[in-house]
């Protein structure tokens, strides 16, 4: 039973082989909109000095998706495809406020929304069926798994305050940190694609990455601390991307630590492409 299953699989692919088109590779360049993404996480106050409440996520901004494909033809409908990529997105973590408390000598409340960037190259390996729907018209289907690595930079603190009366002099260095990511992550999708030529097609396709990436490594990118780091000094964790660090002052205010659990990298990629046989 065995022996005739790998037969009749061997059969299948020599059937689809022998009615070949005379061109099996193709190289295939996508550009595309990356609308999705999210970076979770939320800021925490070190002694409970302040009062933290967080908010949710802002909105984020449309990233940028970059593919090179290599496919090769084994049948009519089937490829596979190995292709490298380059994917980019600007984004908001959740924001958070910071109330003072009540018998501060100010009252009034800290704001903190972090921006992050996050610059990520997959390496991909996909199954590709395409159906024909009419003579230059074939509709598309694709699926596999990718390994992505990159990294995720917070950028800015995007500090706000509330005070009433006059502020004071805020007592605190600030420092921003970037970690290296890795994961692997499946992805599916479809599209249509038009014949232009004998040896070139235009694609609309749309693909959902699942790439969750829980492990970091952060390092410093940005700081103001007199050259503290507070994760050398055992302060922070290794989530931390932003941490205001209490310089000299009277009162403890203690640190204000903004922590990541996860960062989905993935989501939706609406893409056009331009593939050529050869």
């Amino acid at each position: 039973m065995r022996r005739c299953g790998i037969v009749l699989i061997l059969g299948c692919l020599l059937m689809g082989t022998s009615s070949l088109s005379a061109q099996p590779w193709a190289v295939k360049m996508s550009f595309g909109f990356l609308p999705g993404g999210e970076v979770v996480g939320g800021g925490i106050s070190t002694n409970d000095y302040y009062s933290f409440t967080p908010d949710s996520a802002d909105v984020a901004g449309l990233g940028m998706d970059v593919e090179l494909e290599f496919s090769l033809q084994l049948t009519r409908v089937l490829s596979i495809g190995l292709s490298f990529g380059y994917m980019s997105r600007n984004l908001s973590g959740h924001s958070g406020r910071f109330d003072f408390p009540a018998n501060a000598p100010v009252m009034g409340t800290v704001y903190y929304l972090p921006d992050f960037k996050s610059e990520i190259r997959p390496l991909i390996f996909s199954a590709i069926a395409a159906l024909p729907l009419t003579n230059n018209t074939r509709l598309l289907g694709k699926g596999g798994v990718g390994w992505y690595f990159g990294n995720l930079e917070c950028s800015a603190q995007n500090r706000r305050t509330e005070i009433q009366g006059e502020e004071p002099f805020w007592p605190y260095w600030t420092i921003l940190y970037e970690s290296r990511l890795s994961t692997w992550g499946p992805h599916l999708g479809g599209g249509i694609e038009i014949e232009l030529s004998s040896n070139m097609r235009f694609s609309l396709e749309a693909l959902y990455r699942w790439v969750i990436f829980k492990n970091f490594s952060p390092k410093i990118t940005a700081f103001s601390s007199g050259g503290r780091d507070p994760l050398e000094e055992g302060l922070g964790s290794d989530s931390t991307f932003f941490y205001a660090l209490q310089g000299p002052n009277s009162i403890d205010q203690g640190d204000i630590d903004y922590r990541i659990s996860k960062y989905d990298g993935g989501g939706l990629s609406l893409r056009v492409g331009i593939r050529f046989q050869f």
